[in-house]
């Protein structure tokens, strides 16, 4: 693995582990805009940016939660047809 592949992946693994920490911290129907919301700062300023984007666009509250339940939904026939 090479220098640049190496920091790409420590990169990535930094931002998996920041929107985990955010999904962890916000309210569960957030849950579903964590990585579709650009947000930046501490945890408690990422969480606020959430909140009030959130606040401010209810509307993409209800289609993200809706893409992760029809993705749910999807995998749980595919997992059914499979078996």
């Amino acid at each position: 693995m090479n220098r640049r592949s190496l920091g790409g992946y420590k990169a990535a693994e930094t931002r998996r582990a920041r929107e985990q920490a955010l999904r962890d911290n916000v309210a569960p129907e957030l849950v579903a805009l964590v990585g579709r919301v650009r947000v930046s700062g501490s945890l408690d300023e990422r969480t606020e940016q959430l909140e009030h984007y959130a606040h401010e666009h209810p509307g993409e509250v209800t289609a993200a939660m809706q893409d992760a339940a029809d993705c749910k939904l999807e995998q749980l026939i595919a997992a059914r047809d499979a078996a």
